[in-house]
């Protein structure tokens, strides 16, 4: 979801250095350079060998229920087996053909980045790039980027092919577990994920979707900090999670599966640090648990989701529609259920109504949102089931993409 009209957000830090013109960034062929030189972000690896002040643990570990289970797997049935390879070759076929950023917007380029996180690439002047690298060194696609500087300020841009919602990327960068130290570009100016963090804190407002805000600054910030935003409005998470509560689902994004991530975020995490979980967090874990029970409730008989949604029951013959809702709301039950629950039939053939889909039928044109939040519940429920790691799915999936690697790329 997109906002029809463009706007922009500014927060003013002071740089130090004097305003830069459009003009002075690189061109395209410098940005790749610049991507390729700087290294690539690894899961949960905090910079210089400590940990940044105030900064999470992104390790993956202990903040997801589940995420990354201390156990080994259990003896895999014979239809488990099958599944992880189809599965395989399907994450394998979508990693190892990376989308071109002289065809996809910044949004897209983000969406395609979702799935495979650090290890996710484009393809930038026909040369394979991190993603991450260049999204955040300022790289542009289709002739946009999502940094803008303004004197000695910095914004990021909301509207059609770039961000969707306020704090849209940094949540894609704290799902992918990128470290609060790993540095931005914004027209040359030498920034870190956490200017990123203080930007998102600034911005915040009351009455407004804090959904995606809520996500990434639930994942970087430890404890129970506060802060004053650029309003004068003292904040806290559980004051961003009250806020959400009062909107509920009905018009939140995507049928509220991003809200709903919020607030799987903010109450692991708090439940990780050994924070009480009190009200409002309370609450939202109720809302959360009623919620995963809709959702099966809700399941249709070939194992996809509600076309509408939490709403009321919807199967309509519609695969696209399909692939939208059950990608959305697998991969936020995905990230939610602890790792046992994953397992179960139900999660299963929601898994295998999204393989029937877009990897069965991989040659159409799936838009780039739907196909993306599928393929991360894909991803999800490889690091619960198969366990799987962030940061060694390239080589993980190697074998199985041997086949399609001699096809040509998109």
């Amino acid at each position: 979801m997109v906002h029809a009209t463009f706007r922009l957000v500014c927060f003013a830090v002071c740089l130090g250095c004097l305003p830069v013109r459009i003009s002075d960034l690189p061109a395209a062929e410098d940005t790749a350079s610049e991507a390729r030189a700087v290294s690539d972000p690894k899961p949960g690896e905090p910079a210089g060998g400590e940990r940044a002040a105030g900064a999470a643990d992104t390790s993956g570990g202990s903040e997801a229920r589940g995420a990354e289970p201390d156990n080994p797997v259990p003896a895999l049935s014979a239809a488990e087996k099958e599944l992880q390879q189809r599965l395989r070759r399907c994450l394998a076929h979508y990693l190892f053909h990376p989308e071109n950023v002289a065809e996809r917007s910044p949004w897209g380029a983000m969406h395609s980045m979702l799935p495979f996180g650090v290890e996710a690439e484009l393809l930038a002047n026909n040369r394979r790039v991190n993603a991450i690298g260049w999204l955040s060194y300022d790289g542009k696609c289709r002739g946009q980027s999502l940094f803008l500087a303004k004197g000695k300020s910095f914004a990021m841009a909301i509207g059609p092919g770039v961000q969707g919602h306020e704090g849209q990327f940094l949540a894609m960068l704290a799902q992918s577990q990128v470290p609060r130290t790993y540095p931005i570009k914004v027209r040359g100016r030498s920034l870190t994920v956490a200017d990123l963090i203080e930007y998102e804190q600034q911005t915040c407002r009351e009455r407004s979707e804090l959904t995606f805000k809520l996500i990434a600054l639930a994942h970087y910030l430890s404890g129970d900090p506060q802060w004053t935003c650029q309003r004068g409005t003292t904040w806290t998470i559980g004051k961003m999670v009250q806020e959400e509560l009062r909107q509920g689902l009905t018009n939140a994004a995507c049928g509220g599966t991003h809200r709903l991530m919020g607030f799987s975020y903010a109450c692991r995490r708090r439940a990780a640090q050994g924070l009480p979980l009190q009200r409002p967090f309370r609450d939202a874990r109720e809302f959360l648990d009623r919620s995963v029970d809709l959702a099966f409730t809700m399941q249709n008989p070939d194992g996809s989701f509600s076309t509408e949604w939490f709403k009321r029951r919807g199967n309509a013959p519609d695969a696209d529609r399909k692939v939208q809702t059950t990608g959305h709301i697998l991969e936020w039950l995905a990230y939610e259920l602890p790792a046992d629950r994953m397992r179960e039939p139900e999660v299963g053939r929601a898994v295998r109504y999204l393989l029937s889909q877009i990897w069965d039928r991989r040659e159409r044109n799936w838009a780039i949102g739907p196909r993306s939040h599928a393929l991360r519940a894909l991803v999800l429920y490889d690091q619960k089931v198969y366990l799987s790691k962030p940061g060694e799915r390239r080589s993980l999936l190697a074998e199985y993409a041997k086949p399609e690697r001699q096809g040509t790329e998109r």
